[in-house]
């Protein structure tokens, strides 16, 4: 019975992990795809969430 437990945990935590490695794929394709936009219509416009990204990126270095 606690293993079974012990298993269940560590896959409910492992779940865990790949929605947040999902969502900060999602977070970076639509900061790629923003800029992908901005390039080809030749626009200045940085959306917030690209600023808010680089932002949370130079607060971890």
């Amino acid at each position: 019975m606690n293993q079974a437990r012990y298993i269940a945990l560590l896959a409910l935590h492992r779940l865990m992990l790949a929605l947040v490695d999902l969502g900060t794929a999602a977070i970076l394709l639509l900061g790629a795809l923003d800029a992908y936009v901005s390039a080809v219509f030749g626009t200045r416009r940085v959306s917030t969430m690209a600023r808010q990204f680089a932002a949370l990126i130079k607060e971890h270095r």
